[in-house]
């Protein structure tokens, strides 16, 4: 059994396996926007919240990976893969309407999205400092702004990963 924090009071538990939890805390119909969703830990939390009941939508640059997460985790639950650049503020518009449309609310935002680039800082360019910046400041900063209503309407939760 591994446990769930809510509400960063107290630990929650959670049966990973059966996608079942204590009567107190469920996400059985919670709707979740992952970002990052197509590998690593992203798609990890997509599947774990999948299997826990949540209604996902999996947002991701790569489109087959997208994929795989969605089949990985299809048989739980409702799981729509969203093939989107998050970096264009256009494809931060159309996700919101997606969710207006398909979901009607957002309960939970995981941003599990970003880029890092591994280089001495003799050798560091200042293009990998703004592409960074843009992608790992920038955007969750514009998604939650973007989605901040519904999140507001359904009292939802915002975690980053770092």
């Amino acid at each position: 059994m591994s446990t769930i924090s809510h509400s960063l009071s107290k630990a929650v538990p959670v049966r990973a396996t059966t996608g079942t939890a204590d009567a107190s805390f469920s996400l059985l119909n919670s709707v979740a926007v992952v970002t990052g969703a197509s590998s690593g830990i992203g798609q990890s939390i997509a599947i774990g919240l999948a299997r826990c009941g949540a209604r996902v939508c999996a947002v991701g640059r790569d489109k087959p990976r997208l994929e795989q997460t969605a089949s990985a985790a299809r048989g739980e639950s409702r799981v729509l893969p969203f093939e989107a650049d998050l970096l264009a503020v256009a494809s931060i518009d159309r996700l919101r309407e997606v969710l207006e449309r398909d979901f009607g609310r957002l309960d939970i935002l995981v941003h599990s999205s970003g880029i890092i680039k591994h280089n001495p800082m003799s050798k560091a360019q200042v293009e990998d400092l703004d592409e960074q910046y843009a992608s790992d400041l920038r955007v969750p900063y514009l998604l939650t702004k973007s989605l901040l209503p519904m999140l507001k309407a359904s009292r939802g939760q915002v975690v980053f990963i770092n």
